[in-house]
């Protein structure tokens, strides 16, 4: 027998989903410490542009998603679909899916590049941090990192 209360209503649903953090999370905060520390600039919630990706340089028109592993359905161990009400989290989730497709195309229009960082990637830093590495150099912007830092992460 389940201890969890049953939420009878949408406005105890809504209150209950209103305490989830949508900014601010440990992934983004990770994922912000580990490109500070490489050396680059960036702005964070950047609304203007679409999909407010969590990281985002526009000089440099590069965009970073952080996504939680379960909101936006990454299939990994992070996630499953809850048994109740399956029908519509598998509709919620596929719009989900849909929606972040669809910013990232509109924002390569724009001409920038982007990288989608999940919560379970951060599990292995060293991993994560080379990759960040990788597209931070090719997305446009090198010149900012220190050589000994560059030398240490593609060497490791």
């Amino acid at each position: 027998m389940s201890h969890r209360p049953t939420l009878q209503t949408t406005a105890e649903r809504s209150r209950l989903m209103s305490n989830v953090r949508q900014t601010g999370t440990w992934p983004e905060i990770a994922v912000q410490e580990m490109i500070g520390s490489l050396g680059w600039h960036f702005t964070v919630k950047v609304a203007d542009l679409p999909g407010t990706p969590d990281l985002a340089n526009k000089t440099e028109r590069w965009a970073i998603f952080v996504h939680g592993c379960y909101w936006h359905a990454h299939d990994c161990h992070l996630w499953k679909i809850p048994s109740a009400n399956r029908e519509y989290w598998i509709e919620k989730f596929r719009a989900n899916r849909e929606r972040d497709k669809r910013k990232v195309k509109e924002l390569r229009k724009l001409g920038y590049s982007c990288l989608t960082v999940w919560q379970c990637e951060l599990l292995n830093q060293p991993r994560i941090k080379r990759r960040l590495l990788r597209f931070l150099r090719t997305a446009k912007s090198w010149r900012t990192c220190s050589p000994d830092v560059v030398v240490y992460l593609l060497g490791s």
